[in-house]
Parts: C-alpha cells; sequence; structure tokens
C-alpha cells in the first residue's frame, strides 16, 4: 500500500510541475484555459455539503415510532397466527355482559398478575368520588415530583404542570398513563396506600375477596415482590360493573388517540383491537414482565338477520408472552365470539306452544302460549330444546290462568323455565253445545269409517 501512494505523490507532483495551472483548475472547478495564476488566489475553495434532512417534529416522531411498532408487531403475529387461544394466553374468557354468562374459558379461577387493567378498577373508584360529589372531573391538580418520577407508560406530567381529573382520566384509559393514576388516587385519599384500601373497599362490594392490589397503576413491586393480581373471572365481574356504572367510559376507552398541542402529546391508544375489529370500544390494555401482556376487550354486535337482539361481549386473554401473542389471541377471541353467538327468541308468547282439543267446554281449542318471551346469546347451531307439564282444562278458568310449566335446555344444561298459560276464558258448554259436539263427532266416526 505504502508504494501505491508513493507512485501516486510522483505522478502528481510531475503533472503540477509540467501544468500547475490546469491542475488548480480542475481543484477549484472555476478557471478558465486564459486565466492567470494570480486571480486563483481570489477565488474560494467551494465546499457542497450533503444535503441535511429536516428535523422532525414531536407528533411525526411519534408517528415514525408507531410505523416502527406495527412492523415489529406483523413480524410477531407471523409467527404465532396459527396457534390456539389457548398456547398464547395463561388464562382467557369470553362472556355475555348483559347476563355474566361466560360462553368459554380457560384457566379462569387461578389468580393472576393484572398489570395496567388495574386502571380500571382505579378509575372505577375515581367515578365513584366524582359520582358522589367528593370530587368533581374539572377539580385542577398540581403535579408533584413524585408523580413526575413514574415511570413505565406515562402522560409525561412535569412537576408544577396543572391538569383535571377528566384529563388525568382520559390519560389513564387512553394511553395506559402510570404518573396520571397516581396523580388521582392522591388527589382522591391523599396517598396511594391510602387509595388502595378504598380499590379493596370496591372489589368487595362486588363480592371479589380473592385479590391483591398494592398500588394505583399495575406496576410490580420488586421490593416486595408483589404485584396486583385477580382472577380472570372476577376480572369480568369488575369489568361488566364497571361498563353498567359509568357506560360513557366507552367513549374515552375507543378514542383512538390523545393529541394534545400544548402538551406536545401524541400518542395512540394502546388497545390493539380498535379498529381492527369493527364492534370493539375498549376496554383496557396490561403489560408488565411479571404479568405478560394483558387485554380486556369489549364490544357490540348489532342487530342483523340471524342476530334478533344487539349484545355486548366482553373478552379477557392474560399474560402473553408477546405483543403478536397477545394481538393473535384477542383478536380470535372476539371475532369468534362474534362470528359464533346470536341473539336468539328462546320463548315466544305471541305463537301457541301447545293446542289443547277437547269437547267438554269452550272453546273446543285451547292454545297454551308461554307467559314470557325471552331471548338468549346461544353458540350457533346448538340445539334448544323444550319439555313442558300442561294441567288439565277446567271450566272456569280464566284468560291468563297458568296451565303449565315449560323448560328450555341448550345442549344438556337448563337455560330457562316459564309458566304456560292460557289466553281465553274457558266456559261450560250449553246442553245444546253438547248435543251438537256429538252430533259432529258421531258424523266424524261415519265419515271415516265410509272412507276408509
Amino acid at each position: 500500500m505504502g508504494k501505491i501512494y508513493k507512485k501516486l505523490s510522483l505522478t502528481l507532483a510531475i503533472l503540477l510541475a509540467l501544468n500547475p495551472i490546469s491542475i488548480l483548475a480542475q481543484e477549484h472547478n472555476a478557471v478558465t484555459p486564459g486565466q492567470k495564476v494570480e486571480e486563483l488566489t481570489n477565488i474560494e475553495e467551494q465546499v457542497v455539503d450533503p444535503e441535511e434532512k429536516p428535523e422532525l417534529s414531536k407528533e411525526e416522531k411519534e408517528l415514525q415510532k408507531e410505523m416502527e411498532e406495527d412492523a415489529r408487531l406483523f413480524r410477531e403475529v407471523e409467527k404465532v397466527q396459527n396457534q390456539s387461544i389457548k398456547s398464547l394466553t395463561n388464562s382467557y374468557l369470553i362472556g355475555d355482559y348483559e347476563t355474566g354468562e361466560i360462553f368459554e374459558g380457560n384457566n379462569i379461577d387461578k389468580r393472576v398478575a393484572i398489570a395496567s387493567t388495574t386502571k380500571v378498577l382505579t378509575v372505577f373508584v375515581v367515578l365513584d368520588e366524582i359520582s358522589k360529589g367528593n370530587i368533581s372531573l374539572d377539580d385542577k391538580i398540581t403535579i408533584d415530583s413524585e408523580t413526575a418520577k413514574i415511570k413505565g407508560s406515562t402522560y409525561d406530567l412535569k412537576e408544577g404542570e396543572i391538569v383535571t381529573v377528566k384529563e388525568l382520566i382520559d390519560a389513564a384509559m387512553i394511553v395506559s398513563a402510570n404518573d396520571a393514576v397516581y396523580a388521582l388516587s392522591k388527589h382522591v385519599s391523599g396517598t396511594e396506600k391510602a387509595f388502595t384500601e378504598k380499590m379493596g373497599e370496591k372489589l368487595r362490594s362486588l363480592g371479589i375477596t380473592n385479590y391483591q392490589i398494592i398500588n394505583s397503576s399495575g406496576l410490580p413491586d420488586y421490593t416486595l415482590n408483589a404485584q396486583n393480581e385477580l382472577t380472570t373471572r372476577d376480572l369480568f365481574t369488575l369489568s361488566r360493573a364497571f361498563i353498567k356504572a359509568y357506560p360513557e367510559i366507552l367513549k374515552t376507552t375507543s378514542t383512538p388517540r390523545i393529541r394534545n398541542l400544548e402538551r406536545e402529546f401524541y400518542t395512540r391508544n394502546t388497545d390493539p383491537m380498535l379498529g381492527v375489529i369493527p364492534e370493539v370500544d375498549g376496554l383496557k390494555t396490561g403489560y408488565t414482565g411479571l404479568a405478560g401482556r394483558c387485554l380486556i376487550s369489549t364490544g357490540i354486535k348489532y342487530e342483523t338477520e340471524e342476530n334478533l337482539k344487539p349484545f355486548r361481549l366482553i373478552g379477557i386473554t392474560m399474560g402473553s408472552p408477546s405483543n403478536g401473542a397477545r394481538y393473535v389471541a384477542a383478536k380470535k377471541l372476539m371475532e369468534n365470539g362474534f362470528q359464533n353467538y346470536n341473539t336468539i327468541k328462546i320463548a315466544d308468547n305471541v305463537s301457541p306452544v301447545q293446542v289443547i282439543d277437547q269437547d267438554r267446554f269452550y272453546p273446543k281449542e285451547v292454545y297454551v302460549f308461554n307467559k314470557d318471551e325471552y331471548y338468549k346469546v346461544v353458540k350457533n347451531k346448538e340445539a334448544i330444546w323444550s319439555e313442558m307439564e300442561i294441567n288439565e282444562v277446567e271450566s272456569g278458568m280464566k284468560k291468563g290462568d297458568v296451565i303449565g310449566h315449560i323448560k328450555y335446555y341448550e345442549g344438556e344444561n337448563l337455560i330457562y323455565e316459564n309458566d304456560l298459560i292460557i289466553k281465553e276464558d274457558i266456559r261450560e258448554k250449553s246442553p245444546f253445545g253438547l248435543l251438537v259436539t256429538i252430533f259432529n263427532r258421531m258424523y266424524d266416526d261415519v265419515n271415516m269409517l265410509f272412507n276408509a
């Protein structure tokens, strides 16, 4: 290599000696053949900088980050998309929001780490305090140094910043902001520890006793080797109660992103099912290293030709090992739920379930009806069958009187019981009416004999 450099240097020296002006002109890229050497001293060296890329705004950086996250998610999904829900989760369930019936599930009674799904309980307690008049959505909270130091998913709160309770609730439910719920807990109870006592009281009021709650966010406390825990069944119970008490929260959880120009905060909703499954309008994500990736999803299936009445599903997946695994598990769970379940009419109180043909009373044909109508969400193609007991028709029975009882089954499971009623008064026939009945029967018997 040294010999090559020496040869190049020697060649350059010879060229300069033979024609220094032409070489200098080529270096400056600005000298003409007739130009004097002394004029070269007035020519500044032209340096062309590489084109500088414009600096991205904070919002553009966030969008770029989201695109990168989506690309990673796509790669993860490709690896696990053919796996079962059971293999992608520690536990899962799907059930009917209105009735609380759990349609499908696995490992739902073992206590598991719930991570940021905790914030359903936290915001539940906060909204209770608002409904009691103890605080309001418009309350202004000054952020202290403790809150500003909270890590993980945050609303990027700064010490001394002033925000409203409403803004913090939105941040908690949309972007899973740990600093937001910490600020809310201190606003309600003075300390987070005191607030967790209210969280426990709330759970017990819902009949939930098998729990561990150590904070408002769901972050693990490694000094105590502890974390927030519930069973998946109890998390379902909590979610149902939350939506029933404050259905307006779904307007918040279905918000695609927080875009706050004043705070320069541009972050999308953490829920990966929003916009992917059209019916889904919430509810809450969760993730820690100990809990894995968790998700509570909910959405409404509206009336269709097959689905006679709208119904809301709640699906929960817990402990998925990756974002891709959670995405696939939750998507399969909710899509299967909306595709495979429909509301049908089990008991119809308009069409008769039985007709009793008798001669002694009027009317001759007694129609028997369900007392009440009943709709139920059932799995497609599941056999619905019934068994009934009907008493004898008696003279003097009135419209609306109970004449029997009916039971409806889905497979082997009893799903509904109903009284059976009549919708006409039952009267004794007159002597003439009885003679007519006897004559008509004799006529029918003779007619059948000759036509046999």
